[in-house]
């Protein structure tokens, strides 16, 4: 039996009940966890577009595999599944092409100085300011998984010098890169650029990742952009940066707590633009997701690997 967990807001039943039909497997829908406790001894198989709940995951003794609607994998009980057997995969990949945009939209911003423009249009004021491009420019994308080589692959287009930082050691340099290396070179990469992307998952090996020490390494032109994780930097260090000048600008997607507090310094920092954890949301997300699910279940039932399947221990 397929469970599929409908969180308000992330998934309406009619469209589930639409990108499942023809799937020869029972599916029950529930909205809470507690509600498929009737049929624990059934569930195999997880849709979850909510927060796990261990609990009731625990009592099933059947389950196989979850599905998460989500790229991020922060908050699975990683240890109940790897003591339960249970895989777990995720959309990595899904919204690659509208997180690449929205990456790709944050850097013309800057380099056109389109902030400067959007003030002087409410202001009313007619008067010229600075202005660059994205050619020859240099980006480094912090996190080479999909959606960073799609970025990578959008980069190109405008002739821009990409370099790339991963976590596993490896002479490949994936095509769209200029230059590759390991996180153990951060800093040495980080000088020279003058826009880094961070597009990492939360894991115990990136949170906090980008503070201090990073952004003082950065060239005080450089633009930094998150669209990954809010806790793989330190947000108040990110701050004081910005107020000293240590960096020219920031886009940020994602943030600490979410949503950003009112009283938080970065709504009126005048060189970053924000936007509320929407790089990932697009129109296609349901079909292409479902498209997944429905290739993921033909590898679950013909004993193959599992496209996106995460490593517990590594949490991505």
């Amino acid at each position: 039996m397929i469970a599929v967990i409908l969180a308000q807001g992330w998934l309406r039943r009619e469209v589930a009940e639409a990108e499942l039909a023809g799937v020869n497997e029972p599916v029950v829908y529930a909205e809470r966890y507690e509600e498929l406790l009737p049929v624990k001894d059934e569930v195999e198989i997880i849709l979850n577009t909510g927060k796990p709940d261990a609990e009731v995951i625990r009592q099933m003794p059947h389950l196989k595999w979850i599905f998460s609607y989500s790229a991020g994998v922060d908050m699975y009980p990683m240890e109940l599944l790897k003591e339960k057997g249970v895989v777990l995969t995720n959309t990595s990949g899904v919204h690659k092409t509208n997180i690449a945009e929205q990456v790709l939209g944050a850097m013309i911003l800057f380099s056109r100085n389109l902030l400067q423009a959007t003030k002087d249009q409410a202001a009313r004021v007619w008067q010229t300011y600075r202005l660059d491009e994205l050619t020859g420019k240099q980006l480094l994308i912090i996190g080479a998984g999909q959606i960073g080589r799609e970025i990578a692959r959008k980069a190109k287009a405008f002739d821009m010098k990409v370099t790339g930082v991963r976590w596993q050691e490896s002479r490949e340099i994936p095509v769209n890169f200029d230059e590759m290396v390991t996180v153990r070179e951060l800093h040495r990469v980080l000088p020279g650029k003058d826009y880094v992307c961070l597009v990492v998952p939360a894991t115990d090996e990136t949170i906090g990742l980008m503070g201090r020490r990073e952004f003082q390494a950065m060239d005080r032109t450089a633009v930094f952009m998150n669209v990954g994780r809010g806790n793989t930097v330190r947000e108040a260090e990110l701050v004081e940066a910005l107020q000293n000048g240590e960096l020219r600008g920031a886009y940020l997607d994602v943030f600490e707590v979410e949503p950003l507090p009112q009283e938080s310094p970065l709504w009126d920092l005048p060189n970053v633009f924000l936007t509320p954890h929407t790089a990932g949301p697009t129109p296609h997300y349901a079909t292409r997701s479902f498209a997944l699910f429905r290739a993921n279940l033909e590898e679950l039932r013909h004993g193959q690997p599992m496209t996106n399947r995460i490593d517990p221990d590594r949490k991505y």
